[in-house]
Order: structure tokens, then sequence, then C-alpha cells
């Protein structure tokens, strides 16, 4: 049960820091897949964010509900692996690729961070949160200084898997090693800004020595990154 709590915890953490609710991937949608991780524990790939998807024996919980295009083949996933009804829907965040099945799951009760709810609803994004927390995670417009500290608390748990928002699942020292470097990078992009170096200078810094992606949600966030560390 504690391994199951802390990767839904990390499911949360590794989707922190996203900024702006963004439009759903125009691209045919990709078949949808479930890959076993524990007996009660699976993950949804394919198409639009991972899903994440616990079973117990009152319903099943998932994280993120990918695409609105997605829904049946979700659903029906979903049903090869229970026969119970889907009780609970935690959204990582604000996203459409891991909100938009919301709305169509009737009787679920979704539970997301206030901002994640306020972001949805400022978007037009249908399924917001009904159930909303504003302390165990920082979220939509959050604060990368207060990634440390999240990750800290997940660590404090035992866990060892990691269900990311996207991409293959990973494990406990890699997510160790996240946390070192989000400490780096704190400290790397605070000494360039309070040193008057521009948004190239750390763009390419941060692409060239740590591997983020040119157009990825955390460079099109960097702005507020560089006015929360020149302060």
């Amino acid at each position: 049960m504690k391994m199951c709590q802390a990767v839904l915890f990390a499911a949360f953490l590794l989707a922190v820091g996203d900024r702006a609710v963004h439009a759903q991937n125009p691209q045919p949608p990709q078949p949808l897949k479930a890959e076993k991780i524990r007996d009660d524990l699976y993950v949804i790939t394919g198409d639009g964010g991972n899903t994440t998807v616990y079973l117990t024996d009152e319903g099943v919980v998932l994280v993120d509900t990918k695409n609105d295009r997605n829904h049946d083949d979700l659903v029906a996933t979903v049903k090869a692996l229970s026969d119970k009804p889907i009780r609970y829907v935690i959204n990582t965040h604000a996203h459409g690729d891991h909100t938009g099945g919301n709305q169509k799951l009737a009787g679920a009760v979704s539970i997301g961070h206030v901002n994640a709810r306020a972001a949805m609803i400022k978007g037009n994004v249908p399924g917001p949160p009904s159930l909303t927390f504003t302390d165990q995670t920082y979220a939509i417009n959050g604060s990368l200084l207060g990634f440390p500290n999240s990750a800290d608390a997940s660590l404090k748990l035992d866990w060892d898997v990691v269900i990311p928002g996207q991409g293959p699942r990973t494990n406990r020292a890699s997510f160790l090693k996240w946390r070192q470097d989000v400490e780096t990078i704190i400290d790397r992009v605070r000494s360039m800004t309070r040193a008057g170096r521009t948004k190239t200078d750390v763009e390419q810094v941060l692409i060239k020595e740590f591997g983020w992606e040119p157009t990825g949600n955390p460079i099109r966030s960097l702005d507020a990154v560089m006015a929360e560390l020149k302060q």
C-alpha cells in the first residue's frame, strides 16, 4: 500500500511545473496499452499522457484520463483489468491530454490541485476537479523553488517505481538523480540570472547541459523561472 501511495504521489510530482493549458495533439490517436507494474497497479500508455490504474476491492483509481478522444479506449482497457467501477480520478495538472476524459467519467470523483482547477476553468477545459487540495504539492503556476521540498517529501515514503506524466516508468535511483539535477539547475540558473545573462544564454545551458527539450513546457516557462530565481 505504501508503494502504491508513493507512486501516485510521484505521478503528481513529475507533472509539476507546467504553467499553461495547451491544445490537444492533432495527430491520430495511438492505440492504448496496459503495462502491469504490480498485481494491483498498471500504467496505460499510448495516446495522451500516461494513465496510472490502481485496482482496489471498492473500485478503480485513475491518475489522469488522457485526451477526450481516448475515452472509449481508456474505459475498455480499464475494464479488461477490473470489473469494478472507476471511483476516483486524480489529475496531476490541467493539460487536455491528462484531463480530457474527466467529463465523460460519470460517477467518478475527480481530484486535483486548486490551481489546476482554476487553470482548467480559465482555459475552458471541460471536467475540472470537483475535489481540490492546496498544500500537498505544487502545480500550475507553481514554484521551481518548491521542487526540492516536494521531492524530499516523496522520498520519505516507501516506494521504488515512478510513473511520470509522459514517457516510460523509472525507479527511485533515477528519481534521486532528478532531485539532484533540480538543485543543480536552480543554482546554475540563479547565478546566471543574477549575473545578468540573457534568457537565450540560460536556454542554451538547459538544453545542452541538462537535456531540456527546446520546445518543451519547462523552456516555455523560463521567463517565470528566471523571475523567481532573480529575487
